[in-house]
């Protein structure tokens, strides 16, 4: 048999099988090459695969890491979370360096087995603070003031208001339209004015430290002659055209009015710059003759934002917003109780957000002048409504009228000196107002504070008569804030505050540049391979 014989050996194996025994050989070692290879391609699908799932963990991570550079100064004090994407006068730039590098470092740990690069980190898509009509801000003030407070209380603002006095506004009109020509008193009748009318109109005790014998039959002459002597009665429309001098502010606020500011603040930058105004400066009215009545008149008339607010035509949006600028910006009540030790580019922010003007004193001056209007139509209502303080009038302006012959004016004299009067209550309410007092939306009798001759105590220290129910300064405030023309004017104008403040310890800050959503494109390399990965981040919940 033929075949290969081992040497030393006696065995001899036949060709056939030996070739079968190489074949084997070579087989098996394919086999194994082809087992390696693909153990080695499983694994490096594997390892592919643990890289591309580590970018895109890494790339979430980072992208939840960059909320963690929010603006902390806006956080702090105006609880908005935003980015500061200029990081500090920095640059853009320099936040998608900050974001590459941390991106690496969470990449590249200590025992990878992985060696990341990162290529290219890109910002796009960022929504600032002020796009969308303003709506990060708005969405973040209303979840920031759900959590806050309740709705109910944001509306319990406007509780006040929502009692519907409009009927009683109405009856008041009704009676102070009636026929002017008809009148309930008659120069005859003043003959022996009535001595309640001279108490009321604060005169009687000058009178009786003259007329101490006869003070019950005195008669207007002798009134007359008297006022002739001393001056005792003065004419309404001179005392008020000696307080419109000295300026409304320094009526409703004496003790502090010399220290309000005058200073203009730049306000060409701020965010609210670019937005269309729609405000206007409150002059207020000078009452010297009948022509300044049809004028008040026209202006009742015209005025419907009081009469017509009713409260349940805020959107929730606006109840919350209007809270928050209560609750976030100081104000001349806060002002007057508390102080706090922040920087306050405006020491008026509350009336800044009403009035939009580059100085307190302005703002301030505005608030006033519009809250004495916003008074001003129910005292003159119910005084042109009212018998007693009609008769008053008409025998303040026979004392003042008959000795210059100029009796036949009694009649309308007397009607200016009716909105003279409710004039001086308006003012003496908004001082109450700024003096944290509440004051009754409809007076009668017993709420009515000012005599006639007592228009020249206005700039004098006096206290209200005590008054558990009506509106108080808040709560005017708040509704100046709802019938704003426009609703997003008082959110760019809390920008306004916010960026000015801020700037006083970080120049570069500017609100236009804080992002509350974003997102961002990576490019990662490692091993040969390239991946594209996205992220975006917000911080509001959609």
């Amino acid at each position: 048999m033929s075949g290969k014989r081992y040497k030393n050996s006696n065995v001899v194996i036949p060709d056939g099988q030996y070739r079968n025994k190489g074949e084997i050989s070579v087989y098996t070692v394919l086999i194994i090459s082809v087992l390696m290879l693909l153990i080695v391609a499983i694994f490096q699908g594997i390892r592919s695969f643990e890289a591309k799932a580590r970018c895109f963990q890494a790339a979430a991570l980072v992208t939840e890491e960059v909320k963690g550079d929010y603006q902390p100064d806006l956080f702090r004090r105006y609880h908005l979370l935003a980015i500061d994407r200029t990081y500090y006068g920095r640059g853009e730039a320099y936040m998608e360096e900050r974001i590459k590098s941390n991106l690496e470092y969470n990449l590249n740990s200590r025992h990878s087995l992985y060696s990341f690069r990162v290529n290219n980190v890109e910002v796009v898509e960022a929504k600032t603070l002020t796009d969308d009509s303003l709506y990060g801000m708005k969405n973040q003030i209303a979840e920031y003031m759900e959590q806050k407070l309740p709705l109910d209380v944001a509306g319990e603002l406007f509780e006040n208001f929502k009692k519907k006095e409009d009927q009683n506004i109405d009856e008041l009109w009704n009676l102070a339209s009636e026929d002017s020509a008809s009148s309930d008193f008659d120069i005859e009748s003043l003959s022996h004015p009535d001595k309640k009318y001279l108490e009321d109109m604060g005169i009687l005790d000058d009178l009786m430290a003259e007329e101490t014998e006869n003070i019950e039959n005195l008669s207007l002459e002798d009134i007359i002659r008297i006022n002739q002597e001393k001056n005792i009665l003065a004419d309404p429309r001179q005392e008020l055209d000696s307080l419109h001098k000295g300026g409304v502010i320094n009526l409703v606020m004496p003790d502090r009015a010399g220290t309000v500011s005058s200073e203009k603040i730049d306000l060409s930058g701020v965010p609210s710059a670019a937005y269309v105004k729609q405000d206007k400066t409150y002059e207020l009215p000078v009452f010297s003759g009948m022509e300044d009545i049809k004028d008040l008149i026209g202006l009742i008339s015209m005025n419907k934002d009081l009469k017509n607010f009713d409260v349940e035509d805020c959107s929730k949006d606006d109840l919350l917003g209007i809270a928050y600028a209560l609750d976030s910006f100081q104000s001349v009540q806060d002002t007057f109780y508390e102080e706090d030790n922040e920087y306050h580019a405006f020491e008026y922010e509350l009336e800044y957000i009403l009035m939009g003007k580059s100085s307190d004193a302005e703002n301030v001056s505005n608030v006033a002048n519009q809250l004495v209007f916003l008074r001003l139509i129910p005292n003159v209502l119910y005084a042109f409504s009212n018998k007693e303080m009609k008769a008053e009038t008409t025998l303040a302006a026979a004392i003042i009228l008959i000795p210059i012959d100029c009796e036949f004016l009694i009649k309308p004299v007397s009607y200016v000196f009716l909105a003279c009067w409710a004039y001086g209550e308006s003012i003496f309410d908004v001082k109450q107002l700024f003096q944290g007092e509440r004051v009754a939306f409809v007076k009668d009798e017993k709420s009515w504070n000012l005599s006639l001759n007592g228009l020249a105590e206005l700039a004098l220290p006096e206290k209200q008569k005590e008054t558990q129910t009506g509106i108080n300064y808040a709560e005017y405030m708040a509704f100046l804030l709802a019938i704003m023309p426009d609703s997003n004017q008082k959110y760019y104008r809390m920008l306004d505050i916010m960026e000015l403040n801020i700037q006083n310890d970080i120049p570069e800050f500017e609100i236009e540049n804080c992002i509350y959503e974003y997102q961002l494109q990576f490019q990662i390399e490692e091993g040969g391979y390239t991946w594209y990965v996205d992220g975006s981040g917000t911080f509001i919940d959609e």
